[in-house]
This record gives C-alpha cells, structure tokens and sequence, in this order.
C-alpha cells in the first residue's frame, strides 16, 4: 500500500483520539472554579483547545474505511500521540509559569509518561490549577492514551486489538477489546475514588488525598508540593500509599478476575507474585543496610527502606527519603527494581517483571533442551499456554532483543550523560536518575535542575518518552519515516539465468 493510505489513516485515528483527550482535558475546569482562580482560564484553555483543533483538522482527512493498520502503522501512532500530547500539555506551563519550551515539554513528558521527575524549584506557588494539571497528565498516561481513545472508537476487532497491543496490553485482552478498554477505565477510576477516600484517615486534606490517589495509582510520582511526600511527614499515609503503588503496578486483568471471584488464578499470577516478592526482598535489604551501615535508628531506616523499595518496584516514584546520604548497596538494589518495575498490562513502564519472568524461564527452558531425548520436545509455559519448539524460540528472541535493546539505550544515555553531565555528579546517582528516567519511576538524586545543560534535558525527555512507548515503536518511526511502512528486508537472491 503507498505510503499517503498510511499517512491518512495514521492522520485521521491521530485526530480522533485527539478529540477524546481534549474532551477529557475539560475535567481540570472544576479545578478552576472550585478554586476560583479565574486567571487560570486562558493559560489553561491552551490545551483543549489546541487539542480539539488539531485533532478536528486530522480527523477530517478522508481515509479508507476497510483499511486494517498493520502493527507497524499502530505503533506509529503510539510514537506520534505520546509525543504530541507532551508537546500540548506543556503549553499550560508557558503561558502561565513562564517557562522555557524545553522545560515545559520536559515537565508535561514526564506528566504523559508517569514519570515524575521534575525541576520545578519551588512547586508551592504554582496555582492549584496547574498542580492538577500535573497530577492529571499522570493519571491520563498512566491508564495510556490509546486505551483511552479506543472507548469510543469505532474499528474491526483486528485494527483494536492492534492499537492495544502497540501500547503494551498484549496479555490483557478479551475478546472484546472495546469492552475491555472500557472494564479497565472504570476499574482505574474506581481504584482512584477509593484510594482518595482511605487516605483521608491520614488527616490530609481531600485536595491531597486526591492528587496523592491520583499519582500513586498511576504510579506516576508527582507531588503538589515542594518537598514532595515528605512534606506531610505523615508516616501512616506513607503506609497506606504502598497498598495503592501495588494496586497500579500489577495486571488491571486481575481486578476483573476479582470480580469473577476467580481468586485462585489471581494468587497463581507470576506477576503479581513477583511484584509483591521482590518488593518485600528489596524492602528487607535496604532497611537492614539503612540501620547497619547508615546507622539510622529502626524506625528510619525500616519506613525509608520498605517505602522506597516498594516504589521503585512498583514503578511509582514516590519517595520519603534523602538518596545522597544512602550506601550505594542499598542505591543499586533500588536500580534493578527499577528495570524490572511494575507488569504488562498495568499503568508502569520500564521492562516489567514479565519480560524478567519468561527470560527466567527461557534459561531453564534451554538448559533442559539438552536432556532431552529422541524426538520429545521441551514445552515453554507462557501466560498458562503451552508453547514448544519455533514457537517458543520465537517469543524468547523477541522477548530478549528487547532487553538488550532496552540496555543498548540505556548504555548509549549514560556515555553520552558522562560527556555532558557537570563533573561533580556521582556515577552511581548519574546511572540511578537515567535508569529511573528510561523506566519512568521517578525516583531521583535530584541533581537535574533548571540550570543543567539544555542537552542533558532533551536527553532526559528522549529516554522518558522511549521508555514509555516501550523503545519499538520509536524504531518504527525511524524505519516508517525512512522506508514507509511496507518495509522489507531484501535478501540477495538472484535470479537464475535462463537457458
């Protein structure tokens, strides 16, 4: 097919969804009103207006009907969302903070890919408009665009199965994926209103309780204020953030088994097991290393090490402690529950516990091919289906060329941050704030600021938006914009010559 019969499609679907988010992006006018912060009303109109007339102008690019997107064109669109809705969302903080592009596409990035790194000096000042706005764009990403989007789109169950699965739900659909789409939006709201609810028996605020809720179920890891969760120093609301961090990092498919009260399915999932297990893991070393070699008293060096633990594993990032005075032991724990963080199918980024779960079994897997005897085959178990000889070296290679692909990247950030990084900056805390970045926690040394190299902060944007696209969609663009998208490799054949 050309490439234009790409380009529209892509276009058309593009401006749809972009419609949806502008009508979605409405919510924080309740905000404005509620707080009667009546200036906020232009600065903010920026973004669903800017939405509503970009996505009005793409949607109305005629297309064919009948046209089915191939997974190339779906991950395509992954790319070019992701990044338009940073780029839109970023206008709030121009027109109103004053900021630089740079800086406010970096803050609205980190919003879109639940991220949660900021530089933002001072967060106290802003209006409670923008401090929302923030916390939205978390819980907008968190639950991804695309599955908001496909709600209310009208497609084949191909061309929605497709769109899902270019974001990551490859194991969470039914049969239905619009009513899918649709469980999971109502689980995720629900999860919201609940948790907003349980925290106010910490004594915050609803106002709190609500962005906190927001944040921890999307597991994006803003804050509305300057010192983050510490602010509250509030060690029974940090108690009751963990189970809300657990609720967004394991499989949304899992509540809806809940609701079946097929409760034995959901203590055998892997993922969850994991999660939870090496949450705990984390949280015994860390808090045993915090009281040994820190010396901080038992309390301390427990709340520090069983919070900030759970929030790298879950891919919250959400943190109570000062990481600058932690032992690099209990720093490099926290950086490999950071690239395994969160599972498939639930709102975190990062490689996810399940790509670790199947190379795990793909060792074992590998090992016992050569015990094998005769002509038996050795069967690969992958989400409760047997899977055996082609089949399974297939799922492996893809699942491992996309770990090493995730550690290429990540290798290439931190050379090129060693070259423009400021000099006084520790290795270990430069490697610890791009790993949070590429897997979106949000977990940081704080050494990024509104004074670092203008290099360092596109670096920083490139890696949160890679990370939450899940790194193949971007080489899709590349390849799409280069070669279209019917690309083939062409091996060198030839042709026999003819008598």
């Amino acid at each position: 097919m050309k490439r234009s019969a790409h380009i529209q499609y892509i276009a058309h679907d593009v401006g749809n969804i972009l419609l949806i988010v502008a009508l979605i992006s409405l919510v924080p006018y309740l905000i404005i009103f509620w707080s009667q912060e009546w200036d906020q009303i232009l600065p903010y109109t920026t973004v669903p207006l800017t939405l509503f007339v970009y996505g009005f102008l793409l949607s109305r690019i005629p297309y064919d009907e009948s046209y089915v997107p191939p997974t190339s064109v779906a991950m395509f669109m992954v790319a070019i969302l992701w990044l338009s809705c940073a780029l839109i969302g970023s206008l709030p903080f121009i027109a109103h903070a004053h900021f630089t592009l740079t800086d406010s596409f970096f803050e609205a990035m980190s919003g879109f890919t639940g991220t949660g790194i900021t530089f933002i000096e001072d967060v106290n000042i802003l209006p409670k408009t923008l401090l929302f706005w923030r916390s939205y764009m978390e819980w907008i990403g968190g639950i991804g665009i695309m599955a908001i989007g496909i709600t209310m789109q009208k497609r084949s169950l191909m061309a929605q199965s497709r769109l899902m699965r270019s974001e990551g739900e490859r194991e969470t659909l039914g049969l239905n994926v619009i009513e899918t789409a649709k469980t999971f939006l109502k689980i995720y709201v629900g999860l919201t209103i609940f948790f907003s609810l349980i925290f106010l028996i910490a004594g915050i605020s609803y106002w709190d309780a609500l962005n906190v809720a927001m944040c921890a179920i999307s597991t994006g890891g803003f804050a509305i204020y300057t010192a983050g969760i510490p602010h509250y120093d509030n060690a029974l609301l940090e108690l009751l953030i963990i189970p809300a961090m657990l609720c967004g990092s394991i499989p949304f498919k899992l509540y809806i088994l809940f609701g079946l009260g097929h409760f034995v399915e959901i203590l055998k999932n892997k993922a969850m097991l994991a999660i939870v297990g090496f949450s705990a893991l984390g949280s015994i070393i860390t808090s045993a290393n915090l009281y040994v070699h820190n010396q901080y008293p038992l309390f301390q060096a427990i709340r520090e090490g069983v919070f900030c633990s759970v929030s790298a594993m879950t891919n919250a990032g959400f943190q109570n402690a000062d990481l600058n005075m932690w032992v690099t032991p209990s720093v490099l724990i926290l950086i490999l529950l950071m690239m395994m963080s969160g599972s498939i199918g639930s709102t975190a980024g990062g490689i996810k516990v399940d790509r670790f779960i199947l190379a795990a079994k793909g060792m074992k897997w590998w090992i016992m091919q050569y015990f094998v005897k005769g002509n038996t085959s050795q069967t690969l178990t992958r989400y409760g289906h047997h899977v055996a000889d082609r089949g399974a070296e297939f799922a492996l290679l893809r699942n491992m060329v996309f770990i090493v692909m995730y550690l290429f990247v990540l290798f290439a950030a931190i050379i090129i941050a060693l070259h423009i990084s400021p000099p006084t900056v520790p290795l270990h805390a430069m490697i610890f704030d791009l790993v949070s970045a590429m897997s979106n926690v949000g977990l940081t040394f704080g050494y990024l600021s509104a004074e670092s190299p203008l290099s360092l902060k596109w670096l920083y944007i490139f890696l949160m938006w890679v990370g939450r696209i899940e790194i193949v969609p971007f080489i899709i663009l590349m390849v799409g914009l280069m070669h279209g998208f019917d690309y083939r490799v062409k091996h060198g054949t030839k042709k026999k010559p003819k008598n």
